[in-house]
């Protein structure tokens, strides 16, 4: 029997807006994988056909993430400086577990890849570097994807405690053996991305203190209903002042989180900006936004 659907005249729109709800609407569409022509609409809502068909042929491919379980792959890329995995068998235990394996041979390599396309995690051989090289190498990784920080998975030729401690002190978020079990180092694997998507997912959460908004995703900045234009280094120092409202931020903090100094060099820069901010931020408001702390810092006070 050839089932028929009902449509209002009034087009539909819906907003799918956590995972339940796209439960819900997906045992809907389930119908529409017969054929468009079960579909009898009124006339003026023919311009649907098209949507609807590109819905269909997406179905499956949402119906099968539905079906993951907590943890599966879900085509994470994966950066790897040297060859130690394919050497030893692993990257074909990544790639049956449906990752992105990239392999690159340098540095320069992996640069470049990082910023054609954003990783979701990098794995080096330490074995293959100096302990302060490791450091360099990390650090200029993470920088070249500022906006958006994945973890580093070091390799090591002989584990030991003392590696452990230098490759986690150097940068990484975790350290194993090159020998490891396939199934353990998916674990590791999985385990990191998804601490790395919830914190991602929370930096990218709406910021606001008092009048004014800030939206990491799409770097917008209001205060009041104006909306202000900010250079990438002053977006990033209002977020830190506003992600740390009520605080006292001295300058060498500020320094390290928005500029990665690992040292006070004697520079104004803080300052500078700082005025800069000032500047854009409190033209038409008579409440000064960044207050400063005698000697120590910068304040972002909510409320009065």
């Amino acid at each position: 029997m050839e089932r028929r659907i009902s449509l209002k005249r009034e087009p539909y729109i819906t907003v799918i807006s956590d995972e339940s709800s796209l439960c819900f609407h997906l045992h809907f569409l389930n119908c529409l994988k017969t054929s468009t022509n079960c579909l009898h609409l009124p006339r003026e809502q023919k311009y649907l056909r098209n949507v609807l068909f590109h819905v269909r042929q997406t179905y499956e491919e949402a119906d099968s993430y539905l079906k993951r379980k907590p943890g599966d792959a879900m085509h994470e890329r994966l950066l790897v400086l040297e060859p130690f995995l394919r050497n030893n068998g692993l990257e074909d235990i990544l790639l049956k577990d449906e990752y992105a394996v990239q392999i690159v041979l340098t540095e320069h390599e992996a640069m470049r890849a990082i910023n054609e396309k954003p990783v979701d995690m990098l794995l080096l051989d330490g074995s293959a570097y100096h302990l302060s090289s490791l450091h360099k190498i990390m650090k200029a990784m993470l920088r070249e994807q500022g906006d958006r920080p994945f973890p580093i998975i070091l390799f090591q030729e002989y584990l030991s405690a003392e590696a452990v401690i230098e490759g986690l002190g150097a940068g990484a978020n975790d350290v194993v053996s090159k020998n490891i079990e396939g199934k353990e180092l998916l674990a590791r694997v999985r385990n990191l991305l998804r601490i790395f998507r919830i914190e991602n997912e929370r930096d990218n959460q709406t910021v606001m203190v008092g009048d004014l908004v800030i939206d990491p995703g799409s770097r917008k900045v209001m205060r009041g209903e104006t909306l202000i234009s900010l250079t990438v280094k002053e977006f990033d120092l209002l977020l830190y002042l506003a992600r740390h409202a009520n605080q006292v931020c001295t300058r060498e903090e500020i320094l390290k989180k928005v500029w990665d100094y690992d040292f006070h060099m004697g520079t104004n820069v803080v300052d500078v900006y700082i005025r800069h901010l000032r500047t854009k931020m409190d033209k038409g408001f008579s409440k000064k936004l960044i207050q400063s702390v005698r000697g120590v810092g910068y304040i972002i006070k909510e409320g009065d």
